[in-house]
């Protein structure tokens, strides 16, 4: 009987520690992310139970290797700057042993700035629009003869809504210039 008892205990514990092993490993799946930390920012995060053999690579719109990276591991956080990339559309693939991640990325898509303006009474003119986290907006506001008069970046807010007075303006024009790096989005000129 004391036999039984200890031969039963042995094997509730080595039950209990495969049945803990195998649920630590279903834990341990195969992960691959990109995060878009600002506009040209992509920071790609890898995690696998084992260290393994894992290639990066970008490929442009026509399917051109841009980059390629081999690197040996079972975790890494890892930032790419694709500032110096032309506009367009590309892909970044991960891999490893059965494994194949891809993402598709949009560099310098400016689909999501949604602006308007609008001309209220007494010489004020609204600003409302929306844009993407970690995008850049610079704002000029010229003259009549295109002289820059104003000029704001929002590059924080994700929301604007801003009010311009104009009253003291006694005749001519006013130009919104609205910029995304070096992409003009919108321009739209207001007589008074």
């Amino acid at each position: 009987m004391k036999h039984s008892i200890k031969h039963v205990l042995a094997l509730l514990t080595v039950f209990s520690a495969s049945v803990a092993y195998s649920a630590d490993s279903a834990y341990m799946a195969t992960i691959c992310k990109v995060v878009a930390e600002e506009d040209k920012l992509y920071k790609v995060i890898y995690q696998a139970a084992n260290e393994e053999n894992v290639t990066i690579q970008l490929f442009d719109e026509k399917q051109h290797l841009v980059y390629k990276e081999n690197l040996k591991s079972a975790g890494f956080s890892k930032k790419f700057d694709l500032t110096n990339l032309p506009d367009g559309d590309y892909q970044i693939q991960v891999k490893s042993s059965g494994y194949v991640f891809s993402e598709d990325l949009k560099i310098g898509d400016i689909s999501s700035f949604v602006f308007s303006f609008d001309q209220k009474a007494d010489r004020k003119i609204a600003m409302v629009g929306a844009k993407e986290q970690g995008k850049s907006l610079t704002l000029y506001i010229l003259d009549e003869a295109r002289d820059v008069v104003y000029k704001e970046s929002f590059d924080q807010d994700n929301q604007v809504h801003k009010s311009f007075n104009f009253q003291s303006l006694k005749s001519g024009d006013v130009t919104f210039l609205l910029y995304h790096d070096s992409k003009l989005i919108k321009e739209e000129k207001f007589a008074f």
